[in-house]
């Protein structure tokens, strides 16, 4: 019988684009995967490509894996965008095929190979894009991808319309598809991070090898404040993808819940909320948030108010972690289970979300139960349980 006390002297490389964290979405997602490669690997190195220091809180969390920093310079969105036209790889992936950042990857696999076989493991697509500017990766035993969401699917809502530029993204979708075939003909392992992916990435002609999943740490969140209940919060980095949505919350969902509840007040919290912040309409744009335990303490309702993406709304399960009433678009449930009315609110329209809004404010206690949810459901033993069989199966592969 298989046990975690057969574990691997192959070297465990994990390639990220930040460090892990219980933060951000994506540190959640990587932070899970580490806890789950940690029962298997007696080494583990993760190379971060990013401009950011590892910190202290990350090296505690995790006290036996070698974090190694790959700088990385990040070019403005706009420029990247630009540089993509002229490129079959999309502008999501050129900060990690640059010159600089693959000389450093070619250095660190160099180093680490004298210890001992390798395994790979990309912590998302768009790194796996640096596998064709070197022969580096010919050399290590078993290369996986790990996809934080089905990109060409995440970016699909920015070119319904018929401007110039809706149809430049419809070209750099194009591009993404493409890439995400080409990237899974290249690795030996493919994993999405739900289910819903999992269906996904199949009707699009990529046959995953399995799910890693995502585990939330409810501890944290054992002494938070209840919140206000005059008081709704989103938290998330502005990008691309959130901006129609936070758009129709300040616009349209929130004038409407003022109307019955004028006192009441939305807290945005994430890097690029600043702007939009609207006194007179008693919304408040915090910018970047140090402590998401302590922000999502200002209140006890937490809208999720993305309308395009792909992959597991991370932000929702931590919410709903927090004991907070979640309160969504259907994109911001997308891929975490759950039942609209027991667990959560799910919102067909602007007009629907204001009506929520204004119930839970009226209500003296949540009448959810998506905390429960988070406890039975993404806990880290049962991720572990979960993934076994496909980390089984990748311990012992040996490319050909």
């Amino acid at each position: 019988m298989w046990n975690t006390t057969n574990r691997s002297r192959v070297i465990l490389v994990v390639v990220a684009y930040e460090w892990p964290t219980d933060i951000t979405g994506g540190g959640i997602a990587l932070s899970s995967s580490i806890d789950c490669y940690s029962r298997y690997f007696d080494s583990i190195i993760c190379l971060g490509c990013t401009d950011l220091d590892v910190t202290a809180d990350v090296l505690a969390r995790h006290p036996n894996v070698d974090f190694r920093k790959i700088t990385v310079s990040k070019k403005k969105s706009s420029v990247r965008f630009i540089e993509s036209l002229f490129s079959k790889w999309p502008a999501i992936t050129h900060q990690f095929r640059s010159k600089s950042v693959v000389l450093q990857i070619e250095k660190a696999l160099e180093e680490i190979q004298k210890c001992g076989k390798v395994k790979v493991v990309f912590e998302h697509s768009p790194l796996a894009a640096m596998i064709s500017r070197t022969e580096a990766f010919e050399k290590v035993e078993t290369i996986a991808i790990r996809s934080f969401d089905v990109l060409s699917l995440a970016f699909d809502g920015l070119s319904d319309a018929k401007s110039v530029m809706d149809y430049l993204w419809s070209l750099e979708i194009r591009k993404i598809r493409a890439m995400e075939k080409r990237l899974f003909e290249k690795v030996d392992f493919f994993w999405a991070i739900s289910d819903q992916d999992f269906d996904d990435f199949e009707s699009l002609g990529i046959q995953p090898a399995g799910c890693i999943g995502v585990s939330i740490d409810g501890s944290r969140y054992k002494n938070i404040s209840n919140g206000s209940s005059k008081i709704a919060i989103y938290l998330g980095g502005v990008d691309v993808r959130k901006e129609n949505g936070l758009r129709i919350l300040v616009d349209e969902v929130w004038p409407k819940v003022l109307t019955v509840h004028p006192t009441a007040k939305l807290i945005l919290g994430g890097r690029g909320t600043e702007v939009y912040g609207r006194k007179s309409k008693n919304i408040v744009g915090v910018g970047f948030v140090e402590s998401e335990v302590e922000f999502l303490g200002n209140g006890s309702i937490f809208i999720n108010p993305q309308t395009t993406g792909s992959g597991v709304k991370l932000k929702s399960l931590v919410a709903m972690s927090a004991g907070r009433t979640l309160i969504s678009f259907e994109n911001g449930v997308r891929g975490i289970g759950g039942e609209n009315g027991v667990h959560f609110y799910c919102c067909e329209t602007p007009e629907d979300m204001s009506k929520k809004i204004i119930h839970a404010m009226s209500e003296c206690a949540s009448e959810l139960e998506g905390q429960k949810l988070i406890s039975d459901m993404y806990s880290l033993d049962r991720l572990q349980q979960f993934v076994a069989p496909t980390l089984k199966q990748y311990l012992v592969h040996r490319s050909s």
